[in-house]
C-alpha cells in the first residue's frame, strides 16, 4: 500500500470528536426553557405539539444510531466476505495451499447481522423523513412556539454536524475535501479496467500461475485502496452521526422529563411515525422509551 494510503489509515485510528457534555445539556436546558417547559411559566405548548417533538426528537435518534451500527457492520462483512474470496481465489490454482485467513464464527455470522440492521436503518431512516415531512413540512403542529421550538432545535442540529465535519476535516488535513486534490481518490481507487488491461496481456506472455499469482496482487492493492476509501467515510459518519445522536438524545430525554414531571397523558408516549409513514390509531399503540 502507498505512503498515502497509509498515512490516510494511521489518521484513521486517531479520529475522535468528543462532545461536550456541559455545553450540549447547557444549551438543551436552555432551549426546553425557552420553548417548552419552565418553572415560572409551567408548560409552553399542548400536550399534542409535545408528543409530537417528542417523536421528531426519537426518530432522530433512532435515524443515527442504526446508522451507527449498520455501517460498521457493513463494513466488517465487507471486509469478511473479502477475506472468504481470496480464500478461493488464492487456492483455485493450488488446492494444497494454505489460505491466506481464517474465518472465524462470528464473522459467519456478520452477514445476518448486517441485514437485519440494513432493515433496522431503513425503517428509521423512512419513519425520519415522514416525520419531517409531517411535522416541519406539513405544519402538524398546533402552536407557533412549538414550530419555533423545533426550528430552532434542527438548525442547532445543523451547526453540531458541520463542527463535528470541521473537526474531521482539521484530523484528515483536508485530504479527501479540498478540489485540488480529489484525483488522489481517482487514481487509488480499484479500476477495473486498467487492472483487465494489465491481467488479459498476461494471460497471453506469462503461463497462467504466473499471471495468476499477478493479477491476486493487484487484486490485494486495490482492496486495499477500496477499503481505505470506504473506512475513511465511515469515520466521517461516525462524527456526524454520532454528533446528532448525542444531540437529540439530550433533547429527547429532556422532553420526556418534562411528559414525566407534568403528569401528562399516557397518549404523548404514543409511536406516531412508521416506516410505511401512517400515524396509526387502529391498532395497540407502541410507546416511546422512557429514556435514550
Amino acid at each position: 500500500m502507498s505512503r498515502t494510503l497509509w498515512s490516510v489509515v494511521f489518521v484513521l485510528f486517531c479520529i475522535h470528536i468528543p462532545l461536550c457534555c456541559a455545553s450540549l445539556k447547557k444549551q438543551t436546558n436552555e432551549w426546553t426553557e425557552k420553548y417548552i417547559y419552565n418553572e415560572h411559566d409551567g408548560l409552553l405548548i399542548p400536550h399534542e405539539d409535545l408528543q409530537l417533538i417528542a417523536n421528531l426528537c426519537y426518530v432522530s435518534f433512532q435515524r443515527s444510531h442504526f446508522t451507527l451500527e449498520a455501517q460498521a457492520c457493513a463494513l466488517k462483512t465487507l471486509s469478511s466476505v473479502w477475506n472468504g474470496w481470496q480464500n478461493i481465489a488464492q487456492t483455485r490454482l493450488t488446492p494444497a495451499k494454505q489460505t491466506p485467513h481464517t474465518i472465524s464464527e462470528k464473522e459467519k455470522n456478520f452477514l445476518k447481522t448486517f441485514w437485519n440492521l440494513h432493515g433496522k436503518q431503513q425503517k428509521s431512516a423512512k419513519a425520519y423523513a415522514y416525520a419531517v415531512d409531517a411535522i416541519v413540512d406539513t405544519e402538524m403542529l398546533r402552536t407557533t412556539i412549538a414550530s419555533t421550538a423545533v426550528s430552532v432545535m434542527r438548525s442547532q442540529a445543523r451547526s453540531i454536524v458541520a463542527q463535528a465535519l470541521v473537526d474531521v476535516k482539521k484530523l484528515l488535513g483536508d485530504l479527501f475535501f479540498t478540489s485540488q486534490k480529489k484525483g488522489i481518490l481517482a487514481e487509488k481507487a480499484l479500476n477495473l479496467l486498467d487492472h483487465l488491461k494489465t491481467y488479459i496481456p498476461q494471460l497471453a506472455v506469462y503461463s497462467f500461475s504466473e499471471a495468476d499469482t499477478i493479477s491476486t496482487y493487484a487484486s490485494e492493492d486495490g482492496w486495499k485502496a477500496l477499503y481505505t476509501i470506504q473506512d475513511v467515510g465511515v469515520k466521517t459518519w461516525e462524527a456526524i452521526e454520532n454528533a446528532r445522536a448525542e444531540f437529540y438524545r439530550s433533547r429527547y430525554n429532556s422532553v420526556v422529563d418534562i411528559i414525566k414531571k407534568n403528569k401528562l397523558p399516557k397518549s404523548c408516549f404514543e409511536i406516531l411515525f412508521y416506516e410505511d409513514g401512517a400515524i396509526i390509531y387502529n391498532k395497540k399503540p407502541t410507546y416511546l422509551p422512557s429514556c435514550l
